[in-house]
């Protein structure tokens, strides 16, 4: 899918015909923009954003919010 990007990315793309996407996916997404076929796509990224993982507390704050949410008492199991 991103060889394809690449392709659409240098078709008559100027000031005239402004082209913005949006790219989500896993960490391997990072890892593949930045091999050098792909400098022209990694170039014209012009925000990036990492979201890391949460960490367990922030998982079982997360769980009981939903939970209270849902009308649904929620009990930690360790």
């Amino acid at each position: 899918m991103v060889q394809e990007l690449r392709y659409v990315l240098n078709t008559g793309m100027d000031a005239l015909t402004p082209f913005t996407g949006i790219l989500v996916g896993q960490p391997d997404l990072r890892a593949t923009l930045r091999l050098k076929i792909f400098d022209a796509i990694h170039q014209r990224i012009g925000l990036r954003f990492h979201l890391t993982g949460l960490t367990e507390a922030d998982t079982a704050a997360y769980v009981a919010h939903q939970c209270r949410q849902a009308g649904v008492e929620c009990q930690r199991q360790v």
